[in-house]
């Protein structure tokens, strides 16, 4: 279920799939997909990212949210290619606890960073956003 897919997301994908549903459906159907005539994949998911945050209103706290959403995406997607293809982590899968750790790890990943990414978004103005994260030591 995504309540279950929410809850125990390792990865912000996984939030991202399990949240707003609605809307992410709907975003990706008419504004994401429509822009494949471009061929470039970055330019339709920053075009979508930028109609999301004029569909929320014209706060900066929109757009840095989803300008987090776009920078921690990437990380993922960057951070995915080297995991996958490491030598390393192809012999940790067969040890009987990799799932289980790797789980843990990304369930901490998500849950700590999101307050971060997401902290703008109720904020909403530059004064309030900077006061809180300059109280988080960014």
């Amino acid at each position: 279920s995504k309540l279950r897919r929410l809850e125990t997301a390792t990865q912000f994908g996984h939030y991202i799939e399990a949240f707003n549903i609605n809307t992410n459906g709907w975003a990706a159907n008419y504004v994401y997909k429509r822009l494949k005539f471009m061929n470039n994949k970055l330019v339709s998911q920053v075009v979508t990212l930028v109609f999301l945050a004029i569909w929320h209103g014209w706060y900066i706290g929109y757009y840095l949210t989803f300008v987090n959403e776009f920078i921690v995406m990437k990380f993922e997607a960057e951070f995915s290619k080297i995991w996958n293809n490491s030598k390393k982590v192809q012999k940790w899968k067969h040890h009987p606890s990799f799932h289980t750790l790797t789980s843990i790890f990304g369930w901490l990943y998500v849950h700590f960073f999101l307050a971060h990414c997401f902290l703008p978004f109720p904020l909403k103005t530059a004064h309030r956003i900077f006061k809180a994260y300059t109280s988080l030591f960014f």
